[in-house]
């Protein structure tokens, strides 16, 4: 079970290719695609980034951390609806779609969302370890629906 995934860590750069760096954090490899750095990096440096495992099962890191991470909720577009899975989001990581399971969705089909819908979800782990969207509740859309403080909104014009 690799406990990084979903996380932020910090690695190691211990080899390169024409296309990747490859980042050792606790023993496992992540790729980082050299397209995406906007600087160029030399064996020995260290990487900060986001852990995750793209839709081919390879163990990937990225610079540019996702808004949604467990414990973080974010907006996500839905990509793809498989009416025997669930509904899959794109949070802005390359080759990786975020599932929404059935489970979380409506009995009715009818009601589930549509390709280019945005949902507010954050990330959770199943016993096996693999990330999974979990769509916010009413306590978290109330949470961002009340204003700031009393005073932000006296001062507010409208």
């Amino acid at each position: 079970m690799n406990e990084d995934l979903g996380l932020i860590k910090t690695g190691i750069i211990t080899d390169e290719n024409e296309q990747n760096y490859f980042v050792q954090i606790h023993g496992r490899t992540y790729a980082l695609n050299k397209t995406e750095p906007a600087e160029q990096f030399s064996l020995g440096a260290s990487l900060r980034g986001f852990c995750y495992e793209n839709k081919h099962r390879q163990l990937k890191i990225t610079e540019a951390i996702p808004d949604i991470k467990p414990g973080y909720y974010g907006w996500g577009t839905v990509v793809g609806v498989k009416h025997d899975l669930g509904v899959f989001l794109d949070i802005g990581l390359v080759d990786k779609d975020l599932a929404i399971s059935l489970d979380e969705l409506p009995a009715m089909k009818s009601l589930w969302p549509d390709t280019g819908d945005r949902l507010l979800v954050t990330m959770q782990f199943d016993a096996k370890h693999r990330l999974w969207g979990h769509l916010a509740d009413d306590q978290i859309y109330k949470a961002i629906s009340q204003p700031a403080s009393k005073e932000k909104d006296q001062n507010q014009t409208w």
